[in-house]
This record gives structure tokens, C-alpha cells and sequence, in this order.
């Protein structure tokens, strides 16, 4: 029987409690102010995300930090163009057009392709969207 292993999951950062640990980091006085190492005990994140987002902290870009989480890097459609496939999936399903989950896939080429998106090079070899990584 083949063995099945699960990965680990990082838990998702809470930004208010980040924002509180770079807050006691960077304390005025000196004697409430703790490490980065303490820090990164006491809220249970990893001491190099923690002394990134220290270094975002002390300088930050056009005022108050922010800490946040950008998933939407190797995104290929907008969220409307998303949307609007959705929809015309549905609807070309709803009239029984019948596509397989591969035929969904080289829709979604298509459309990505029409409308000129970027998009990893696995694409254009398959024809169709492959799950990179």
C-alpha cells in the first residue's frame, strides 16, 4: 500500500498581533522593548518573517505599515474575467454543451489566450492550463 503523506500547514499570520510584537520591538522605552527572537516565541511565527516585516516596520512607504498577504501574484484573469467565465460555463452547461474538466481547461487557454494574458510557458505546450509547482 502506498504511503500517503500529508504536508505541513503554516497557520495564517493574525496581523494584529504581528503589528502588536513589532510594537514591543520597536518600544520607546527601553526596558518594555524585547527581542526579535522573544517575539517570534511569544506569537509563534517564524523569526525571519518576523525581522522582515521589522525592517517593513521601521521604514515604512507612504505612512502607516500594513501587513498583508498577496496571493494574487501569479494570477492570470481579474477577478471579472473570472467571473464572466464562471458564468459562461454555467450557462453553456445549463444547454447540456456537455464539457469535460479538460475541455473546461483549454476553454479557460483559449480565453487567456484572446485575451492577450500572461501566463506560464506549461500553458502553451499542453494547450490548456497545467498546475505548476
Amino acid at each position: 500500500m502506498p504511503r500517503s503523506k500529508t504536508g505541513k500547514k503554516r497557520e495564517a499570520i493574525n496581523p494584529e498581533l504581528l503589528k502588536g510584537a513589532l510594537e514591543s520591538i520597536f518600544h520607546e522605552d527601553p526596558t518594555k522593548r524585547i527581542s526579535c527572537r522573544q517575539a517570534s516565541k511569544v506569537i509563534k511565527i517564524s523569526r525571519a518573517t518576523l525581522a522582515r516585516e521589522a525592517r517593513k516596520f521601521q521604514e515604512p512607504e507612504g505612512g502607516e505599515y500594513h501587513y498583508s498577504v498577496n496571493y494574487a501574484v501569479r494570477q492570470v484573469f481579474t477577478d471579472i474575467e473570472e467571473t464572466c467565465l464562471v458564468e459562461y460555463i454555467k450557462k453553456i452547461a445549463l444547454m447540456q454543451y456537455g464539457l469535460s474538466k479538460k475541455g473546461v481547461r483549454q476553454l479557460a487557454y483559449k480565453y487567456a489566450v484572446a485575451n492577450n494574458k500572461k501566463f506560464p510557458d506549461s500553458w502553451h505546450t499542453e494547450k490548456l492550463p497545467v498546475k505548476s509547482g
